[in-house]
């Protein structure tokens, strides 16, 4: 999951998952407590948001979490590790496990697909996982499954390759202040739907990067980098809300008339 652009008074939008201002994106890198190695596609669970995410092919992570929360690390052939955090920077390291057998295989409505050969490759965004980590995948994140025939990726006799692509998600965070005290006063996210705070932020968005780019017309103290805001990507609610609310908060600060245009 990747971070995405920077609009202007810090107001950015990531490849994260979204939740609320006291969340942060914790980062780190898996590795196997017996030799070192990085590893790659281990589940990571926010249990206490009931979020997830999957590490790389470098071992490395970022999940949405705050101070306090619990994050789960499970990897087939490892012992499943719980880490409470306390740092925006996790680092794990993972003990093999003996006593793997007989442990429930979590049930997908996608093992019908897999149950038929022994010899496919699975692919998350363009790295291998095991077929254990494809169960485990939150099918609410898939945004699309492809087989793939053929390749040179492994023999012709054994041509099956399933690749999955998650949902990019992102997050808004606002760092003006003041705007967060004006957040909590007004209507809640619930009031509106995303469709119509697109098509608000699409206008405004249009507006705000019209005036950065007038600055003898426009104060750039004010209008400091222009927006970059695809209306193409789904931000999901809460980015379209917060990014609403940052124009609200701005036009009633310092009068700008953003709506009224």
């Amino acid at each position: 999951m990747n971070k995405r652009s920077i609009i202007p008074m810090l107001l950015m939008l990531f490849a994260l998952q979204a939740v609320y201002p006291q969340v942060t994106t914790v980062r780190g890198q898996i590795t196997s407590a017996e030799d070192g190695k990085v590893l790659p596609a281990v589940i990571i669970s926010n249990i206490s948001r009931q979020v997830n995410a999957v590490s790389g092919s470098d071992g490395n992570y970022a999940i949405r979490a705050a101070m306090g929360d619990t994050l789960s690390f499970s990897f087939t052939g490892f012992k499943t590790k719980n880490v409470t955090v306390d740092s925006p920077s996790c680092d794990v390291a993972l003990g093999t496990d003996t006593l793997i057998f007989g442990e429930p295989v979590p049930v997908s409505r996608y093992s019908a697909i897999i149950e038929e050969r022994e010899d496919n490759i699975y692919l998350l965004d363009d790295n291998l996982i095991t077929r254990d980590s494809l169960l485990r995948i939150d099918p609410s994140t898939i945004e699309s499954i492809s087989i793939l025939k053929g390749g040179d990726m492994h023999p012709a006799d054994k041509p099956l390759t399933i690749s999955i692509k998650l949902k990019p998600i992102y997050e808004a965070i606002v760092m003006e202040p003041g705007y967060e005290t004006f957040l909590v006063t007004q209507r809640p996210k619930e009031f509106y739907t995303e469709w119509v705070l697109k098509t608000k932020n699409i206008f405004l968005v249009n507006e705000w990067n019209y005036r950065c780019d007038n600055p003898m017309q426009y104060s750039p103290q004010i209008y400091e980098a222009k927006i970059d805001y695809n209306p193409q990507n789904e931000y999901g609610l809460d980015v379209e809300y917060r990014l609403y609310m940052f124009f609200m908060y701005m036009d009633k600060k310092y009068r700008l008339g953003l709506e009224n245009r």
